[in-house]
């Protein structure tokens, strides 16, 4: 065991006085005033503690996140799929409902080519205006 003449007497009857006290029986501003009195500074220390526990709710925060957040992504991913095939089955209809069998068949030759929503977008739009235009060419042509 250490030196016991190492520390004065009066260090030693503070760390009795402290290790023995009952501290249930005492109130927190009691504890406080004791602390105080012995010279013991518990700021850094509940600091420490303050900064593990918003630590700890962090990384809590963050893996509820996470989970969510994977969620969110599938649920996106399903969403964008199925955006696709309708929007692919949608240009199929058109194509179908729409078109003479010339530029029909050159339509569904685009339609198998087309390997995004951007490309399936484009045949939309390109479908759009040849028939905004084949309808101003019908309206030039003069009654006979």
């Amino acid at each position: 065991m250490a030196d016991l003449e190492k520390y004065p007497d009066a260090v030693w009857d503070r760390f009795f006085d402290f290790a023995v006290c009952d501290e249930k029986s005492l109130s927190r501003g009691e504890v406080q005033e004791r602390l105080k009195k012995l010279g013991i500074d518990l700021t850094k220390a509940m600091n420490t503690v303050q900064q593990a526990l918003q630590t700890a709710r962090a990384k809590e925060e963050l893996s509820a996140a996470k989970a969510k957040r994977t969620g969110l992504v599938n649920a996106v991913n399903s969403l964008v799929v199925h955006v696709g095939e309708s929007l692919r089955d949608k240009v199929r209809q058109l194509i179908e409902q729409r078109s003479q069998s010339d530029l029909q068949a050159a339509y569904f030759r685009k339609l198998d080519a087309a390997a995004s929503n951007e490309d399936l977008q484009s045949l939309l739009d390109d479908m759009h205006r040849l028939e905004v235009w084949n309808k101003g060419q019908d309206d030039a042509k003069p009654a006979n």
